[in-house]
């Protein structure tokens, strides 16, 4: 807590608003407790440390919302790391996993700004193919339900031709 304190007091910050701060630049507790333990502070751990800064007073909602603007400072980190990459296959495949991680933790921080759909969202499908169907055997039942349309009367006379009927519609004695 005391290096917490003398780096908050070297910036005019409480050591709350110096761990929020921290995050809020896309570190974590862990980076800081490395961080702590490389200018040494050698009982610096991600354990302890979240103990003490859990233990103050309002540092649940400050550390959400410093982990939220950290998101933003990981998605910026992200394409830093992949503009300043060389143009070995090797250099550009620990850039992309580098970035990677970077943009997997900001999806996990800020799901509003930079997340995936985890499914909980509205899913529609539609498949054309059934809607048609479906429309099909609805045209199908409407048919059914009406009465057969009226078949008219037409006029109409039978001649036997060399032993065959012949019927022919609205034939009129005029010939062929």
């Amino acid at each position: 807590m005391a290096e917490l304190t003398r780096r908050g007091v070297l910036l005019e910050l409480t050591p709350l608003e110096y761990v929020a701060d921290w995050i809020s630049d896309g570190g974590s507790l862990s980076s800081l407790a490395r961080d702590m333990k490389a200018n040494g502070c050698e009982y610096a751990s991600q354990s302890l440390l979240s103990r003490v800064v859990h233990s103050l007073d309002g540092a649940v909602g400050l550390l959400a919302a410093a982990r939220k603007t950290g998101a933003a400072s990981l998605v910026d980190q992200a394409q830093e790391i992949l503009e300043n990459c060389g143009a070995d296959k090797d250099e550009i495949a620990l850039a992309k996993a580098q970035a990677d991680i970077r943009l997997w933790q900001a999806e996990r921080l800020d799901k509003t700004h930079w997340g995936i759909n985890d499914g909980k969202g509205i899913n529609v499908n539609v498949n054309v193919g059934d809607l048609h169907l479906e429309a099909l055997m609805q045209r199908n039942a409407m048919r059914k339900e009406l009465p057969p349309a009226p078949i008219p009367e037409a006029e109409y006379e039978v001649v036997e031709k060399d032993g065959f009927e012949d019927i022919r519609e609205g034939f009129e004695h005029g010939g062929m």
